[in-house]
């Protein structure tokens, strides 16, 4: 299969007009803020954003537009987990709403190609969903399961690979 194909090139130029348009930024910056405010606590990253928003929005659209966008540094959270702790990486706000729009226009072209195992990170399919599906298989005859967890996934992707294979 090549590996630069025009019509995939023609494609991912769209899907990126699309992500930047500053239309597609509202519904991200308001899932943003919904999600914060789920423990009805919002974080002053997401207060200064909401406070000024229609700003805060045009700016970015702006850098986005512009191709001077930069994502922020990360935040660094430890939370407890299993006797131990977690190490979470956390972008500032204007990263998690170019994420959120990302992730709207990405979604419906990657999740038809996600296995009907692909469970982490999608919404609707859960741990229920999960279990039921490998009852299924063990009804069919299936015996054995393999059960991986993948340590300190994002910090070991290779950023300069990622980046050139998402530019080709």
């Amino acid at each position: 299969m090549p590996r630069d194909r025009p019509g995939r090139r023609r494609a991912l130029g769209d899907l990126l007009a699309a992500a930047i348009d500053p239309r597609c930024l509202t519904p991200a910056s308001e899932q943003v803020l919904a999600s914060d405010a789920a423990d009805d606590q919002l974080s002053a990253g997401v207060r200064r954003f909401a406070g000024d928003a229609e700003k805060s929005l045009a700016d970015l659209a702006d850098l986005l537009a512009s191709g001077t966008y930069q994502p922020g540094l990360l935040t660094e959270v430890v939370i407890p987990k299993d006797g131990g702790h977690r190490v979470l990486r956390v972008p500032t706000v204007p990263d998690r709403v170019v994420e959120r729009d990302l992730l709207s226009h990405l979604r419906p072209h990657l999740d038809p190609v996600l296995g009907p195992g692909s469970f982490g990170f999608r919404p609707g399919p859960g741990v229920v969903d999960a279990v039921q599906a490998l009852a299924r298989l063990r009804e069919e005859g299936f015996g054995c399961v393999l059960h991986t967890d993948l340590h300190d996934c994002f910090p070991s992707v290779d950023l300069t690979r990622l980046r050139r294979l998402l530019g080709s």
